[in-house]
């Protein structure tokens, strides 16, 4: 009966009939404008397995790109399936997907990045939509085949979004000349949750990667995007959830090269107990170290590695997370400690990643950075531990199952960089690295001539490699 059914009976499209209202306004629109003229392919509309989806046409640096934002990939996590692990869409949408709004970021505070305030207290549990941006078409007949960039955003399991403006993939698509898609996937308690009590199983944010891998695999033909050259990129926990995605059964096959900054899955994280106990909880797997399941350390085997790897930080990655962790133990930011004050204070940050060498660590970044400031010595030391080490640790295992593995340090400290030390600090590198520096509306950041050359460089570089490794 009608009163009887539940969310799984109700077609999955459900929640998206709303925007086919929209979608009808839309095509009338671009009716008006596109039928004089049969030589410019001004309708982005595609007709992936999915379903119907009409885009919009978007012009930067005097290239035009087709963009289509708030793609659902999945079923919505909503109501008694906010916690679980849910599949692709099963059946296509019988309307036309009216694809021109950003969509909802996932539930999240607000957060600082660098200069910029990100205030996002109107995020949505309804968020689990992707952003693809493509190359026009030159003509409704052509059928181009550019190399896949997707974009799995950071923002330590907490903070992100495919809407966050140095996300926005608009500038590698363009200067890369390749599709980029950005999607969203759930955070904190919505996204690494994992009771037993609650039958809640861990790990959903993963698995939304997962699903949005798949569902582009599955479709981006459509948009002209080639399938046997997908290539992951990743930023901090971004890239963290690339090298997870290795514990998946036949994820890494869907994939043929990564790019991975400033993060890995062996990062090391602030223990999750404490979080996890005001929440009534035992444990988030990528968080908590105390309570962390087995497949979360799992190291991927030979044949699921991608053929190529490329994966750096920045060269000062510490005096970030420095100050970040600091916070949770003085008022005062690290430059104002006295050497002991700082190393105490080390002392208890690296208990609270869960490392057990504390006093020999302490000692042993004092004695090599004597000579240098007290933040200089915290951010150093941070900056191994957090990053690093486990970026380096990844690497070497991963070059030893068949995959080509290339290594960077990014140095160039930005004019906009707010770090008090020497080199580019965590965050620096990725206004250049995905193109934001390029940005010219009001607002955009103060950027140098050279910095504007150099990321316009650098996205040409992630282009070739995800084209030809």
């Amino acid at each position: 009966m009608e009163e009887d059914r539940t969310i799984e009976d109700i077609p999955e499209f459900s929640i998206l009939a709303v925007r086919a209202l929209f979608a009808v306004i839309w095509i009338a629109v671009t009716a008006v404008v596109t039928f004089s003229s049969e030589k410019q392919y001004t309708a982005p509309l595609s007709y992936p397995s999915s379903g119907p989806i009409q885009g919009v046409e978007e012009t930067f640096d005097e290239r035009r790109l087709h963009v289509y934002y708030g793609v659902p990939y999945m079923r919505p996590a909503l109501l008694q399936n906010r916690f679980q692990q849910l599949p692709n869409l099963q059946r296509p949408w019988p309307f036309l997907l009216d694809a021109s709004q950003p969509p909802n970021m996932c539930s999240q505070p607000s957060i600082n990045v660098g200069k910029m305030t990100l205030d996002y207290r109107n995020s949505s549990e309804d968020c689990l939509y992707l952003n693809i941006y493509v190359p026009a078409r030159k003509s409704s007949d052509s059928v181009p085949k550019h190399p896949i960039i997707l974009v799995v955003h950071g923002g330590s399991y907490y903070y992100g979004s495919n809407s966050f403006p140095f996300y926005n993939g608009k500038y590698l698509a363009a200067h890369g000349n390749a599709m980029v898609v950005v999607p969203n996937y759930r955070l904190g308690v919505f996204g690494f949750l994992r009771s037993n009590v609650l039958k809640v199983p861990g790990n959903q944010g993963l698995s939304d990667v997962d699903r949005a891998l798949r569902w582009v695999v599955n479709n981006a033909a459509a948009f002209g995007g080639d399938v046997h050259s997908v290539t992951l990129m990743g930023h901090q926990v971004g890239a963290a959830l690339i090298g997870l995605l290795h514990t998946i059964a036949g994820a890494s096959e869907l994939f043929h090269r990564a790019i991975m900054m400033s993060g890995s899955p062996y990062m090391r994280h602030l223990r999750g107990d404490r979080k996890a106990r005001a929440t009534g909880t035992p444990g988030v797997c990528a968080e908590a170290r105390l309570h962390r399941p087995a497949h979360c350390s799992r190291l991927p085997p030979q044949q699921d590695a991608p053929s190529n790897l490329i994966i750096g930080a920045t060269a000062n990655e510490g005096s970030y997370y420095a100050n970040l962790f600091l916070e949770k133990f003085s008022k005062y930011d690290v430059s104002k400690l006295s050497r002991a004050e700082a190393l105490n204070y080390l002392r208890e940050m690296i208990k609270e990643l869960g490392v057990h060498q504390f006093d020999d660590l302490v000692a042993y970044y004092n004695e090599k950075y004597k000579d240098e400031s007290v933040e200089a010595v915290f951010a150093n030391a941070i900056g191994d531990i957090v990053v690093n080490c486990p970026m380096k640790q990844f690497a070497r295992h991963t070059s030893s199952v068949q995959t080509k593995v290339f290594m960077y340090v990014f140095d160039q400290k930005p004019s906009y960089s707010t770090s008090r030390l020497k080199g580019a600090g965590h965050y620096d590198d990725i206004f250049l690295s995905l193109g934001y520096a390029l940005e010219t509306s009001s607002g955009a950041m103060n950027v140098t001539n050279a910095e504007k050359e150099l990321s316009k460089e650098l996205l040409r570089a992630w282009s070739r490699f995800a084209d030809h490794g």
